[in-house]
């Protein structure tokens, strides 16, 4: 796979291009990538297309806590068929894009898209004014298909981001792992401590 960040200036083409947040690549967004893998089979470049920040951060300032860092998301799309992540930088000039401007400029002109896969809740462009029905309306005249992905609902709810966040803070950590498809994982560095957890608890612990 190749990483693509801090960066504007990139140029691919033919691609089957997945757009969205992709914080926690739970089992909704693994139904957008297993969509990529079938346009590969096609001979498209697959690519998932994202940022290097989350647009709340820089619109409104505000930090939510993520499940997985920019580090562990690479870490573990690499571990997949994917062949190009996008991280673009999300700046307060981007962040005035108009949906359409995207659409052309970046989409379409940078990105090289063929195909489109979003999730049916999809919003992009300035004050998120753009959805799936612009992009439906804008597909022949910028020359790529649109897929839209229902979302996931397990147990009567959506799978989202916000909810894998509550069950980590709450420490519901099965639920968590069903709705993220696999064990939540920290990746990190092990230094070495004091060792008093082999010492008070009868188990060595990682710092």
């Amino acid at each position: 796979m190749e990483y693509i960040a801090n960066t504007t200036e990139f140029q691919l083409e033919n691609t089957a291009v997945a757009l969205g947040k992709f914080e926690g690549l739970h089992r909704g967004h693994q139904l957008l990538l297993k969509e990529l893998d079938k346009f590969k089979k096609q001979g498209l470049n697959s690519v998932m297309f994202t940022f290097d920040l989350p647009p709340n951060a820089v619109i409104n300032h505000d930090y939510a806590k993520v499940i997985y860092t920019k580090d562990e998301r690479k870490r573990i799309l690499s571990k997949t068929s994917l062949d190009y992540l996008i991280e673009h930088p999300f700046t307060e000039q981007f962040s005035r894009l108009r949906p359409e401007e995207f659409v052309k400029k970046v989409l379409v002109d940078k990105v090289g898209a063929r195909q489109v896969v979003v999730g049916a809740d999809f919003h992009f462009g300035y004050r998120r004014a753009g959805n799936v029905e612009l992009l439906k309306k804008l597909a022949p005249q910028y020359g790529y298909e649109l897929t839209v992905i229902p979302k996931l609902q397990m147990d009567g709810e959506d799978v989202s981001s916000s909810r894998i966040r509550e069950c980590i803070k709450e420490g519901r950590m099965e639920e968590a792992n069903r709705l993220l498809g696999a064990p939540f994982t920290i990746f990190g560095e092990v230094i070495h401590g004091k060792k008093l957890g082999a010492k008070v608890l009868g188990m060595p612990t990682a710092n």
